[in-house]
């Protein structure tokens, strides 16, 4: 069950408690009513406090990824550099060794 839907089955629980607790209470309407506004205004602000704690910590989160991610791709920059610069050395030593071979060859023609 995912964190969102505990929530609720808790405020749920909470709701079906209140209700039950109205039903069966021996105080007076007015009294209950005003138990009652006590009880949702403690527990709305208990909510509030958590929707902040979850807003401040998904920022952090959001944050935090948004640094890996950086990284990452500062990291596969990199290898790509290397990469590119390892082809590279290796073609100029293909060709080198390329023109090594021509000049012979030239030489081996000129010999006939």
């Amino acid at each position: 069950m995912q964190n969102d839907e505990r929530l609720i089955c808790l405020l749920s629980g909470i709701a079906a408690g209140t209700v039950a607790g109205l039903l069966l209470a021996p105080l007076a309407g007015k009294e209950t009513r005003k138990r009652l506004n006590r009880y949702m205004d403690r527990r709305m602000e208990r909510c509030e406090e958590l929707l902040d704690s979850s807003l401040t910590k998904g920022a952090r989160l959001a944050g935090d990824l948004k640094e890996r991610v950086q990284d990452t791709i500062g990291d596969a920059a990199d290898t790509a550099r290397k990469v590119t610069e390892t082809v590279i050395d290796r073609a100029k030593d293909v060709a080198h060794e390329a023109g090594k071979t021509i000049v012979k060859g030239g030489k081996r023609l000129q010999q006939v």
